[in-house]
């Protein structure tokens, strides 16, 4: 009988269906996919108490980088998730790990007849969910911890770790796992974005999430409708923020890199001094500068249809001597909200369908109109404030992570201001 579909799922957080009357091969294989589920997990949730959020900055391609930073900081101020639910994840989590290591090297050792046994022991209408159970390797992990363990693996930096290499996965079965991944990641994205709408949204701003485009394995709302509620919900927790702004010149050259620290004062964002706690979780906002288009700052340096964006192998200082004048913005919630109403909202291509979702006279449409007609906020001109990513980190790494040195070392495009030419 071949390997059927059933209601029942295996796999720790990358959920898959259940399969029945297992070869050895096909055991020793699930196994292994579930140990390398189980190291993803502890590696997480380290990553997570030592307050390393830059590793939970997943690159999806749905242009959400914002909302999954949201959700990170969320978590990061949850102090009973924190204090109480990540170490006993952490202990259960390293003891599963410690029995699936024993249990591999156990079948790996079997004799003939030992493996005979066990194979028929697997063709007696036995399921790998109840293989699984038999032997106490069968687990749930909570929700935020499942969240925090597909983020990490789809950290592009964070590949680099043992365990991908240790598992020997081939290149097709990776692309696999990563695309699981960030299916499941867009799933999340959207219903958070719905519940914070219930929360925090007005009745249009809800009305406005029920559109969901797709793309390959992408599916997301809108990107201006998908963050407006996001936005209540840190001025309403005053959840503070850093933009690093790029400054360049008319010459192409970095003219300056600026940290800017804005925290809520009046129910207003402000910019104000940073506070001495390094440890802060905080929402970084990587902003570029230019007197032009995107595509006029990547022909200066022969740049265009490199990648999407600029790469950062291109960055260089200006040695003007009269470098370009900084143009001002009016306040940066206006910079912010701006940006993501001029910015493509899809990707797929699609418009907001104003009509379809009965909002063409609302006050949402009127707000996204006006914000479209500013000028200054798109890559087509990006003279005051063009957002090129969104991620979660801690004031201390950023104010250690912002030269023109660091900003080089690590090219990674994932966020939502380079692909505005896709």
């Amino acid at each position: 009988m071949d390997q059927v579909q059933n209601k029942k799922f295996v796999g720790y957080f990358l959920k898959r269906n259940d399969l029945y009357k297992l070869s050895v091969v096909e055991l020793l294989r699930e196994l292994s996919n579930h140990l390398f589920e189980a190291q993803i997990m502890k590696l997480a949730i380290q990553h997570f108490q030592e307050k390393k959020l830059y590793a939970f900055d997943s690159s999806v391609g749905d242009w959400k980088c914002q909302t999954r930073t949201s959700m990170i900081i969320d978590l990061a101020q949850d102090s009973t998730f924190i204090e109480q639910s990540l170490p006993k994840e952490l202990d259960k989590i390293s003891t599963l790990i410690f029995h699936l290591e024993q249990l591999l090297q156990k079948i790996n050792n079997f004799n003939s007849i030992e493996a005979q046994n066990l194979s028929r022991h697997l063709l007696q209408k036995i399921s790998l969910n109840d293989y699984l159970a038999m032997q106490h390797i069968d687990y749930d992990p909570l929700d935020n911890t499942k969240f925090l363990s597909l983020c990490f693996l789809t950290t592009y930096q964070n590949n680099k770790f043992s365990v991908f290499t240790e598992h020997q996965m081939s290149l097709n079965k990776f692309k696999a796992v990563i695309n699981a991944a960030k299916t499941m990641l867009c799933h999340l994205s959207i219903n958070y974005e719905k519940k914070l709408a219930e929360l925090y949204g007005s009745t249009n701003e809800q009305k406005a999430l029920l559109q969901i485009e797709t793309k390959s394995v992408q599916r997301m709302t809108a990107l201006f409708s998908g963050f407006q509620s996001i936005f209540k919900k840190m001025k309403l927790k005053q959840q503070p923020f850093i933009t690093n702004n790029i400054i360049f010149c008319g010459c192409g050259g970095i003219q300056i890199i600026q940290n800017k620290f804005f925290a809520i004062q009046n129910n207003e964002f402000i910019e104000t001094t940073a506070p001495t706690d390094t440890q802060q979780e905080i929402t970084v906002i990587d902003v570029y500068q230019f007197p032009g288009s995107l595509e006029k700052l990547q022909n200066i340096f022969g740049a265009l249809n490199s990648q999407s964006g600029f790469p950062k192998e291109f960055y260089k200082s200006c040695n003007c001597t009269q470098p370009t004048q900084q143009q001002p913005i009016k306040s940066i919630e206006l910079a912010i909200m701006a940006f993501f109403a001029q910015h493509p909202q899809f990707t797929n291509g699609a418009s907001i369908d104003w009509e379809g979702l009965d909002l063409v006279n609302s006050d949402l449409k009127n707000n996204f109109d006006a914000l479209r007609s500013l000028s200054g906020y798109s890559c087509h001109d990006m003279s005051k404030f063009q957002i090129n990513h969104m991620y979660p980190s801690t004031i201390g790494h950023v104010l250690q992570s912002t030269d023109i040195k660091s900003l080089t070392s690590d090219v990674n495009f994932c966020g939502i201001g380079p692909d505005c030419l896709k």
